[in-house]
C-alpha cells in the first residue's frame, strides 16, 4: 500500500520532532506502481524537525516522496522528492536529503532569512537539478549543485554550489 497526505490535510513536525515513514522494501519497491511513492497532496510543515523516509527499519533517502502539496518552513526531509507543488524555505534552513536526485517541475519559493539546501548528506555532496518550474528568490539562500533551467529563475537572493546553467528566463531583482 500507499501513503498519501491528503489535500485538505497538515502534517506538521515541531522542533527537535522526528517523524519516520517506515515501509518495507516490497512495499516501496513493488506496490502498484501509482501507488508505490508517499503522496504529498496537502502540507507537510516542518517547525524544526525532520520527516525520514525508512525501508526496513534503516532510514534511506533513496525512496521518494511526490509533492503536489507544499512543503515548509525549516528542518529536515530525508528522502528523494520530484516537486510539482511548492517546496518554501523560510526562517532558517530547510534541507532536502536526497540520494542524489531531486525532481523539480513545481515551484520554489526561498524568503528573505531561509536557505534550502538540496543535498546528499552521506555523499557530502550538493544535488544538481533541472528546474522545470520556477524558483521564486525572496532574499533568500538557495545551496545545490548545478542548477540547469530550462524555466524561470527570479527575483533576489543567493544561489550557491555548482552554478546556474539557464536556457530559460532568469529574472535578477535588486528587491521583490
Amino acid at each position: 500500500g500507499g501513503f498519501s497526505n491528503s489535500a485538505t490535510a497538515v502534517i506538521t513536525v515541531a522542533n527537535g520532532a522526528q517523524l519516520v515513514l517506515n515501509r518495507t522494501s516490497n512495499a516501496w519497491d513493488n506496490s502498484n506502481i501509482s501507488f508505490a511513492n508517499v503522496r504529498n497532496l496537502g502540507q507537510i510543515q516542518l517547525n524544526g524537525g525532520s520527516f525520514t523516509l525508512w525501508a526496513n527499519g534503516s532510514a534511506d533517502n533513496t525512496k521518494f516522496l511526490e509533492n503536489y502539496g507544499v512543503i515548509s518552513g525549516q528542518g529536515t526531509f530525508s528522502g528523494t522528492v520530484t516537486n510539482f507543488g511548492s517546496i518554501t524555505a523560510t526562517n532558517g534552513t530547510l534541507t532536502l536529503n536526497s540520494a542524489a536526485r531531486f525532481g523539480q517541475g513545481g515551484t520554489l519559493n526561498v524568503e528573505n532569512g531561509g536557505t534550502l539546501l538540496i543535498t546528499n548528506a552521506s555523499a557530502s555532496s550538493s544535488v544538481s537539478f533541472t528546474n522545470g518550474g520556477a524558483i521564486n528568490m525572496h532574499g533568500g539562500t538557495l545551496l545545490a549543485g548545478v542548477i540547469t533551467s530550462t524555466n524561470t529563475i527570479q527575483g533576489y537572493g543567493t544561489i550557491a554550489g555548482g552554478g546556474v546553467a539557464n536556457s530559460g528566463t532568469l529574472l535578477a531583482n535588486a528587491t521583490n
